[in-house]
């Protein structure tokens, strides 16, 4: 199949590849869930084991910092669509224009890294984690966009300006995005993203703007 090359790694059993790239709504008895279930916690190792050999020199705080922002589903599924893995998910529940909720494509990308763990080992599974996200983290890193955690500076802001909190409300679903209402004082601001964490922090990043230029 095309995706082991863009992985750089071919499967022995055939049928885990199936399983890994499968959506319940194709396959109720043998889908992703289950890999996906091992595949969360190795992508968590396996992004830990990454940050601690190439970034050592990184304070625990930045550390711990990086490893959120790169476990989001949001991370997870931008990626896969930039390398194109969505186009080999299988599934009957695609939304508008054909995609993929984020939610799902992240699920699916940590069940094929447990597809490869099981069918090659750790250290294939390893090399497979560092060819698809090494760049985009170093990118990352470079960047600091780790540091983008705009719920602690509107918490820093409202405090100070304010003598008060900010408020967080789920104002429900718009097609696979999570909404989120921000308020502080009698501002108020709304953040979209693929889970609750994304939308807050989305949110406060909106809120953030409308307070520097009042």
């Amino acid at each position: 199949m095309d995706i082991e090359r863009i992985i750089g790694y071919e499967f022995k059993d055939r049928k885990l590849l199936e399983e890994c790239l499968t959506h319940k709504s194709v396959d109720y008895r043998r889908n992703y869930e289950r890999l996906e279930f091992l595949g969360d916690s190795l992508y968590n190792f396996l992004l830990t084991r990454f940050l601690w050999e190439e970034f050592g020199h990184l304070s625990l705080t930045e550390l711990a910092l990086a490893k959120r922002y790169f476990m989001s589903n949001d991370f997870l599924s931008n990626t896969a669509k930039k390398l194109g893995l969505e186009e080999f998910i299988k599934s009957k529940r695609r939304v508008k224009d054909n995609f993929l909720s984020r939610k799902v494509v992240a699920d699916v990308i940590e069940a094929l890294l447990a597809g490869i763990y099981l069918d090659g080992g750790i250290e294939k599974a390893y090399e497979v984690f560092k060819r698809l996200f090494g760049e985009f983290i170093r990118k990352g890193i470079d960047l600091k966009e780790y540091k983008q955690d705009y719920k602690t500076s509107l918490l820093r802001l409202a405090k100070e300006r304010f003598q008060t909190v900010p408020v967080y409300k789920v104002l429900g679903i718009e097609g696979v995005n999570v909404v989120v209402e921000c308020r502080v004082k009698h501002f108020k601001a709304i953040g979209h993203g693929a889970d609750l964490k994304t939308a807050e922090q989305n949110s406060a990043k909106k809120m953030l703007s409308i307070l520097s230029s009042s």
